[in-house]
């Protein structure tokens, strides 16, 4: 089980059973990144970024999200 809210985070359960949560949750956010208007290639490239953060500090992260945010801006942009 993967529960989240807020910035908490609670996983349980056995590992084979978390990692699939884990596949199956990472699955649906690109799907909803590529129903809100991206690409499937920008929502593998949002979510190697995202896992990327993970193992940064927090100042890293902050500057990790901006960037990764006005990339997606001026990806959006260019669409129009």
């Amino acid at each position: 089980m993967i529960k989240s809210n807020k910035g908490q985070v609670v996983i349980k359960g056995e590992i084979d059973e978390v990692f699939a949560e884990y596949s199956t949750l990472t699955k649906s956010f690109a799907k909803m990144l590529v129903e809100n208007g991206g690409t499937e290639e920008q929502a593998k490239e949002d979510l190697k970024q995202a896992f990327e953060l993970a193992f940064m500090t927090k100042e890293e992260i902050f500057k990790g999200i901006i960037e990764m945010l006005e990339k997606h801006e001026k990806e959006c942009e260019d669409d129009e």
